[in-house]
């Protein structure tokens, strides 16, 4: 089948009818069709690679409408239809050999140049318009990515939810049965145990009576043998720098001293001293 063009023709259409090994029209219900063209000796230079249309499904017709790219370039080239069905399997047509195409100059060069200028500027709207999908697909992108964080953060939260929950469960678990009188019991018992450490703290207090300074002692021992029985107030022991208090059994160290150089002096009789 012999096919004749001019440069810058759109007007025509390839009209083919595929046949089996019998000569007998090949059943195309459900299937599709490309149209390939490219020079012909050259098998790496197809121009033309676009859907075809099948217009006859039960008589194996096909129809490919020429466009103004086909017919831009001169010269001889070879052309074939595609065709795969819904199963995936797929034929070309003719069977052998290919459709002859020739696309012999027209005298109008001018045509060629507006039919090239027409195609730069849908090229350029076609740049432009992957340039307005690409920004949409980052734009979803960036959602998508917010979403995931909003996910990930919501899914923190309800593992934190459950653990409060499995917690206060347990502790549900453990308390159920449990008998009222018990807790108060407890309740009581700590309650007596800290009234009793307020009174014996407020008894330490008591026993230290004004914060001044009711003597100095060179040592512990000589603090204890002075006054066996204690005595209200407080007394510095010079060997440690630590003041005391009787706490109603012993000597009680209530720590270090605020200053510890101005009772070191003594007595020109070298003997403790004691404020009264």
């Amino acid at each position: 089948m012999a096919i004749r063009w001019k440069t810058t023709d759109s007007h025509d259409a390839i009209r083919y009818t595929a046949l089996d090994a019998h000569k007998q029209p090949v059943n195309l219900i459900g299937a599709t069709a490309r149209f390939l063209m490219g020079k012909r000796g050259d098998t790496d230079s197809v121009i033309i690679n676009e859907p075809a249309q099948v217009v006859d499904e039960m008589a194996g017709k096909l129809a490919y409408e020429l466009t103004e790219i086909a017919t831009l370039e001169a010269g001889t080239f070879n052309a074939e239809f595609h065709v795969e069905w819904p199963d995936g399997s797929r034929k070309v047509f003719p069977s052998e050999g290919y459709l002859a195409v020739t696309v012999a100059p027209s005298l109008d060069v001018s045509k060629v140049g507006e039919v090239e200028e027409r195609i730069v500027m849908r090229v350029s709207q076609i740049e432009e318009f992957k340039d307005e999908i690409v920004a949409e697909v980052d734009g979803f992108r960036a959602t998508v990515g917010q979403a995931e964080d909003a996910a990930v953060e919501a899914e923190v939260q309800a593992d934190y939810a459950k653990a409060q929950g499995d917690r206060a469960k347990t502790e549900a678990d453990r308390l159920e049965g449990t008998d009222v009188s018990v807790l108060d019991n407890k309740v009581n018992d700590v309650d007596s145990r800290l009234t009793a450490q307020l009174a014996d703290f407020e008894q330490q207090v008591s026993s230290i009576g004004e914060l001044k300074v009711n003597g100095v002692y060179d040592t512990l021992t000589a603090l204890q043998t002075a006054l066996p029985t204690g005595k209200n107030g407080v007394f510095i022991v010079v060997d440690d720098g630590n003041w005391y208090f009787w706490n109603e059994t012993v000597w009680t160290s209530g720590g270090v001293f605020q200053s510890t150089q101005w009772f070191k002096a003594t007595t020109t009789q070298n003997e403790p001293w004691e404020v009264v």
